[in-house]
This record gives C-alpha cells, sequence and structure tokens, in this order.
C-alpha cells in the first residue's frame, strides 16, 4: 500500500472516533450537534450559533412538516 492510502484510513478512523458518540445521538442531529461543539472549541461561536439554528429548525420544524404531511396523504387516502 501508498503511504497516501495508508495516512487516509487513519485520518478516516481518527475521524471517526472523534465523531462517533455524536452519531449515536442520530444521523442527521448527530453531526449538527458535532459541529456545534467542535466550532465552540475552536474559538468559531457564529458558525457554532449557524449550526445550532440548523439543529433547532430540525428538531422543532421536522415533526410538524411530517405530520401535516401525514395528514394530507391520510385525507387523499381516505376523503
Amino acid at each position: 500500500m501508498s503511504d497516501v492510502a495508508v495516512s487516509n484510513r487513519s485520518g478516516w478512523k481518527a475521524y471517526l472516533k472523534r465523531v462517533a458518540p455524536f452519531l449515536l445521538i442520530g444521523p442527521i442531529s448527530g453531526p449538527l450537534l458535532e459541529r456545534i461543539v467542535f466550532n465552540l472549541q475552536e474559538g468559531r461561536p457564529v458558525r457554532a450559533g449557524l449550526y445550532g439554528v440548523a439543529l433547532a429548525e430540525y428538531v422543532v420544524l421536522l415533526p410538524a412538516v411530517t405530520a401535516h404531511l401525514t395528514a394530507q396523504l391520510g385525507h387523499k387516502l381516505f376523503f
């Protein structure tokens, strides 16, 4: 194997070890939370805030949109 392939694999493993706890939260909300935490640690509060807004929208709006679409679909199927 080339040195590039080995370094890419070790970099991927390091990233996965860093992100794995956040992936337990969920496949979408986990990476968003991970970006909030690491941007705050790196001193970028504005970017962390933007990720926070995206996470809040995902958590609040996705269930509402899903419920609305389900109600519309049920209305079309049964009435």
